[in-house]
């Protein structure tokens, strides 16, 4: 873990900038190498003056929107969009089977993960045929009148899993296990909830002369209607995200456990976006998760690679320096823009052979993340490693 202490910097971590730049608040980083964009988000997060004590960077850490993701914001009496990002409540599930791992064969793997495929709904604006119950719906908070649709489209996209880097899979773990595991959110609930706000917030610094390092780090004051009026609908969303894997996963262990006689040993559920009040440094603040886990003593977590490499479930060591968190994933090493222009088909399912996937998603090949075994090594103060899941199959949304 590097210290940046605040002060005058003309270069930083490989960086040599074309003129000076003035760090205000100390940066923890577990991370060894970023983007550019990383960079620029990172300097602007240690800009902001409502920082408590300082702000962390996770070892997976790449360029996201204001907040880079594996960015920690802790902050006192304001609370910004964009530092819990798009897809609020996005987050890991995992679940052991009692079934040993040796005894599985790619013909039942095939009929599990064939099944699942068939069955719980996935793609870009996928969802239900008709419409999902749940109470919480009943409960919601009043929506802003421009996305009001946002909520009806929820009662049809609970128990999906969406796009883009979001998967299930088939794992075996070195405890001798087969293991399930979900990656998902809160669809387009999420989505339309930050940007609504992300406009209202940007409006509010606007309107009041708050100059903001960047206009995606526009933020709320806590105790404003709005700043109210935005926490209750992420936390709203954040139901939604655990409630969304939930079913997702009970289909799946349903599927799997039909099929291999088997029954649920353990379930893991966390969220890496999002927004919580705790106290660290003795003092009561607003911690931003933004693609980062939380990691307190004890606690158990997930942190996946990609769908060709290993994954960890890990225990918290409550590291008061990182705000007792640790990176969600491995981190993406390249675009999807870059990915899709560099790797050919026929690579991608070479480099995954043996192992069962859906589809081909050059954007996803395995070369497109960071090393998880070294994120996981960079980050040995934070977590301990205590299952190491290797894929058998992957199913990734569609789009």
């Amino acid at each position: 873990m590097n210290i940046i202490e605040p002060g005058i910097y003309s270069n930083l971590f490989g960086f040599d900038f074309k003129k000076p730049v003035e760090i205000l608040n100390p940066i923890y980083s577990w991370c060894e190498k970023f983007d550019e964009l990383a960079m620029e988000q990172i300097l602007n997060m240690s800009k902001i003056p409502h920082v408590h004590d300082h702000v962390c960077v996770m070892a997976d850490c790449h360029g996201g929107y204001g907040v880079p993701i594996g960015g920690v914001l802790p902050v006192k009496d304001i609370i910004f969009p964009y530092a819990v990002g798009n897809d609020i409540g996005c987050g890991m599930s995992a679940t052991k089977l009692s079934h040993k791992h040796e005894e599985l064969n790619p013909e039942i793997i095939d009929r599990i993960m064939s099944e699942i495929n068939r069955t719980v709904p996935h793609g870009t604006g996928i969802g239900h045929r008709i419409e999902q119950k749940w109470d919480r719906f009943n409960k919601a908070p009043e929506f802003p009148n421009y996305i009001k649709a946002a909520l009806e489209t929820a009662r049809y996209q609970l128990g999906s899993l969406g796009a883009g880097n979001h998967f299930i899979e088939l794992l075996k773990g070195d405890d001798d296990h087969a293991w399930l595991m979900i990656h998902s959110g809160s669809r387009n609930l999420g989505a339309n909830i930050c940007k609504e706000f992300y406009i209202r917030a940007k409006s509010f610094c606007e309107e009041n002369g708050i100059e903001v390092p960047s206009a995606h780090l526009s933020y709320l004051p806590l105790d404003s209607h709005e700043g109210q009026w935005y926490f209750e609908m992420m936390n709203f969303a954040l139901d939604f995200a655990k409630e969304n894997r939930r079913r997702m996963m009970n289909v799946c262990e349903s599927i799997s456990c039909g099929m291999l006689g088997c029954t649920v040993e353990q379930q893991i559920d966390i969220h890496h976006n999002y927004a919580s009040f705790e106290k660290h440094y003795g003092e009561d603040i607003l911690v931003h998760r933004k693609g980062a886990t939380p990691a307190f003593k004890d606690q158990l977590g997930i942190i996946p690679g990609s769908m060709g490499d290993s994954s960890y479930i890990v225990k918290g060591k409550g590291n008061k320096e990182s705000f007792c968190t640790v990176s969600h994933g491995a981190g993406r090493a390249m675009s999807r823009t870059e990915a899709k222009k560099r790797f050919k088909v026929l690579d991608t399912k070479e480099l995954l052979k043996g192992i069962w996937y859906n589809r081909i998603a050059l954007d996803e090949d395995p070369r497109c993340y960071k090393n998880i075994d070294e994120i996981i090594k960079a980050q040995n103060d934070l977590v301990e490693p205590i299952v190491r899941l290797d894929p058998l199959a992957c199913i990734i949304g569609t789009k």
